[in-house]
């Protein structure tokens, strides 16, 4: 999917993969933080739950910039 939304000449092309993105990223640090607070989960999981914080920025930020 990134590859092809990568080299997709249209924004209109590239669109719905940056939403299903910014969902996915949505749900991953929904589920990551319940997962953490309530099971017995290394502090490692912090990572995981910052790089899923960096990339929803990012892809929010691009999806508002690149909107028309």
């Amino acid at each position: 999917g990134a590859l092809l939304a990568y080299r997709a000449a249209s924004w209109e092309k590239v669109e719905l993969f940056v939403i299903m993105q910014i969902l996915w990223n949505i749900l991953g640090l929904i589920a990551m933080l319940w997962n953490y607070f309530t099971m017995a989960l290394p502090v490692a999981v912090w990572l995981i739950i910052g790089l899923l914080a960096i990339f929803l920025v990012f892809y929010i930020f691009v999806y508002y910039k690149a909107k028309p």
